[in-house]
């Protein structure tokens, strides 16, 4: 990589980076829609929540929250 310079993620890299970041959404969009919480306030827990969580906890709350498309700060889910 040279320095500054733009960095590409390999194959393997991008699935995690994307199951990551679905994980995150739903945990912010579960935080702000049942708990009701700031939606300034959600992305520091989810961050937080998004290492403990099984994935089947993960699914489980998506399911229950009613499967959004998007998360509270309007970014995409899936």
């Amino acid at each position: 990589m040279k320095k500054y310079g733009k960095v590409r993620l390999s194959e393997k890299g991008a699935a995690i980076a994307k199951r990551m970041n679905f994980r995150h959404r739903v945990i912010e969009s579960f935080l702000f829609a049942k708990l009701g919480m700031d939606k300034k306030k959600i992305h520091g827990e989810a961050h937080a929540l998004e290492h403990w969580a099984s994935d089947e906890t993960i699914m489980r709350l998506y399911r229950f929250i009613g499967r959004p498309k998007t998360d509270p700060h309007g970014k995409s889910i899936r």
